[in-house]
């Protein structure tokens, strides 16, 4: 169903996190920030064993707690998926952070085209445990095909799945591969609207297992393109 230029999608943001006590918060607060509010925020919490309910908790009827045994990133997604109301629905992990425009920037190209079934942003990586003020003059700005860039029309997910629970180590990779291979609407903003941080547990980071289902993806990705052009 396309979205009329006078109505006013719900939008749903899920946050998988697993203990993520020391960063959750800032997250949270950078959802609350927008410019265009959030109408839910579900934070999915896969398991944690620190203190990462109590950092959620302070936030009290601001946002949805749901905790679910410890089954990866892909399932917490996926059952945010289940529980989201909304017409359109955004991404954040529980480490990263989103420019203050995000979401108001995202509605109005959706506003604007109708059709569109996905919009993604530029982002910005970071290390240290507080965006530096002058990031955006001082770091390069990539585009974005992350789900924490995104906000997606929720019906794409009726049509195309969810988030693999095969590839624990780059979900990510694949699923924004799916994405971008299939035929659908898709729109690629020039602004920043997520800020990556980099730390020492970021999947990925001297990760062999992730590397090599990096490659993995990478070979099904181009046999994929390949097969469309034959």
């Amino acid at each position: 169903m396309k979205l009329s230029q006078s109505s006013r999608p719900f939008i749903s943001v899920i946050v998988p996190v697993y203990n993520g006590e020391a960063h959750i918060a800032q997250a949270i607060s950078s959802i609350l920030a927008q410019t265009r509010p959030a109408d839910e925020v579900l934070i999915i919490d896969d398991g944690s064993s620190d203190n990462t309910s109590q950092q959620v908790k302070k936030f009290g009827s601001q946002v949805r707690y749901h905790y679910q045994d410890n089954a990866g990133s892909s399932a917490a997604r996926n059952h945010g998926i289940h529980l989201a109301k909304g017409d359109l629905i955004a991404f954040l992990d529980a480490d990263d952070l989103w420019a203050p425009e995000k979401l108001g920037l995202q509605c109005g190209i959706y506003g604007q085209h109708p059709g569109v079934d996905v919009v993604w942003g530029h982002v910005i990586e970071f290390y240290g445990e507080r965006l530096p003020a002058d990031i955006q003059q001082s770091a390069r700005a990539i585009a974005g095909h992350h789900p924490g860039t995104a906000l997606i029309r929720s019906a794409v997910f009726s049509d195309l799945g969810g988030f693999s629970q095969q590839y624990d180590q780059a979900e990510v990779v694949e699923w924004a591969s799916r994405l971008l291979s299939a035929d659908i609407n898709q729109h690629m903003l020039e602004q920043v609207v997520m800020y990556r941080r980099i730390h020492d547990t970021n999947k990925g980071i001297n990760n062999d297992d992730a590397k090599r289902q990096y490659l993995q993806l990478l070979k099904k990705h181009l046999d994929r393109k390949r097969a469309m052009q034959s």
